[in-house]
């Protein structure tokens, strides 16, 4: 305390402080301070520990964001969403408020570890995930997992939205969970989109068990939903919430929209959830013009008296980072992963000829146009050599039908091994039981039409590219 506080107030952020709470204090200066500007938001966090992560190859920091103080001719180089982050290992960071955590796919929340070598962040809570969980919902234990290229993409199998982060799998049904909805899934739990506590219907819980013999996102189990809370759309959906009081429904995917939306081109400043806006006379959506339903969820910033409807804030594909540098067989210079959502114009693409409005691979050489669907299989496998014409002067053809066969696929060895399986993997022409054909090492999609290698015994498939 103390006694000559006439006019009590904060040096650092020039707010008044209640001279009945502590504070810091230099005597010799007469600088006071509130704890929390003195201290910092974690003051028990250091920044700069320099963290291996073993789904990454380069090493990460952990970063505190903090205000920015600096002097006025250095503040003028940056604009008032972004501050400086200082690491140990040397480096000055320019941190932007439009990251977005590489694991769950939100943006990201402080402290967080920042890749000093590629643009890779993981929030604190993502990277401490345990690698192994026992889940109630589940009676195996899943394996948290990454994609294993750059532009690979996974749909969930709880809320059905694509992804490119971490997920947990299962290595019997081969389920797929990202993040977000593993954290998310509770018994009973309060959600500010809705006045009472909502709960997941008992007859919900096993939905996602594998001990039925079939994988849970094959079995016919889905239950139709009448007009979700959030979006007022009817689906079928596996996992949904009840309200426990009145007739409301949630499902997953509403329930999972982030409470804050990366800044969208058209604001300065970030877009936050909003349930209900009780001055919406004309409710409408900046974004796209089109008029809002002032009942439906919407993302607002009060600032600029913004709202926007949640996939025009978030876009089609909010869990998916584009960006990710890599090369293919088929295209000489590397390619990138880009939205064209929005695209008033798109470009055809290089294989189908059809527009690419939606994920594509796009040449990063400025003097190269070439583009792909990166969703349509077609068009992505074109570039890994898979199922394409080639020349070749010795093929095999059908004395029946139109079936052809390259010499490098007529020689292919009936039997292979290979470190993850103890047994022999044998060439496979079809399987009449591929629910959801997926290669057990590279965790990628395959086509159930093309060959590949299996073990019967555990259930193991490659396939041959």
């Amino acid at each position: 305390m103390n006694a000559n506080d006439y006019q009590p107030s904060c040096i650092i952020c020039e707010e008044d402080r209640d001279p009945k709470l502590w504070f810091y204090r230099c005597e010799e200066c007469d600088f006071d301070a509130h704890p929390e500007c003195a201290l910092g938001k974690y003051p028990y966090v250091k920044p700069g520990g320099v963290h291996t992560y073993p789904k990454h190859p380069h090493p990460l920091v952990l970063v505190v964001k903090t205000e920015d103080y600096r002097p006025q001719e250095k503040k003028a180089m940056l604009t008032t969403s972004l501050v400086i982050i200082e690491a140990v290992i040397g480096l000055q960071l320019l941190v932007d408020d439009d990251l977005k955590c590489d694991g769950c796919m939100l943006p990201i929340s402080t402290p967080f570890y920042s890749c000093a070598s590629c643009n890779f962040f993981l929030d604190k809570t993502c990277i401490e995930l345990p690698r192994r969980k026992k889940w109630q919902y589940h009676e195996n234990q899943l394996i948290l997992s990454w994609n294993q290229g750059d532009h690979d993409q996974y749909s969930c199998g709880m809320c059905n939205q694509y992804s490119c982060g971490l997920r947990y799998t299962c290595d019997i049904c081969r389920l797929s969970i990202d993040v977000r909805c593993f954290k998310s899934l509770k018994d009973c739990f309060k959600h500010g989109g809705h006045e009472h506590p909502l709960y997941l219907p008992a007859g919900r819980k096993n939905i996602l068990r594998c001990n039925t013999g079939l994988p849970p996102w094959v079995a016919d189990d889905r239950e139709i939903i009448p007009h979700c809370g959030g979006c007022c759309v009817s689906e079928e959906s596996k996992v949904f919430f009840k309200c426990v009081v009145c007739d409301f429904k949630l499902r997953m995917k509403c329930a999972t929209l982030p409470y804050e939306a990366i800044r969208h081109e058209c604001d300065d400043h970030p877009l936050f959830l909003t349930y209900i806006n009780a001055n919406d006379y004309q409710p409408s959506c900046i974004i796209c013009e089109e008029d809002r339903d002032p009942r439906l969820w919407f993302y607002r910033c009060e600032k600029c008296d913004f709202d926007a409807h949640p996939e025009c804030a978030l876009g089609k594909y909010p869990y998916v980072k584009p960006g990710g540098v890599h090369k293919y067989p088929k295209h000489p210079h590397p390619l990138a992963l880009v939205d064209k959502t929005e695209d008033y114009r798109p470009q055809a693409c290089d294989t189908c000829s059809e527009p690419c409005d939606g994920l594509a691979l796009e040449c990063t050489d400025s003097n190269c146009s070439f583009i792909v669907h990166r969703k349509r299989k077609q068009c992505f496998n074109s570039l890994c050599g898979c199922c394409v014409s080639e020349e070749s002067q010795v093929f095999f053809k059908c004395v029946v039908c139109d079936f052809k066969l390259g010499m490098q696929r007529a020689t292919l060895p009936y039997k292979a091994r290979h470190e993850y399986d103890d047994h022999p993997l044998f060439l496979t022409y079809i399987n009449a039981n591929d629910y959801y054909p997926s290669c057990i090492i590279c965790e990628k999609e395959r086509d159930p039409k093309l060959w590949f290698y299996r073990c019967e015994e555990c259930d193991f498939m490659k396939p041959l590219f």
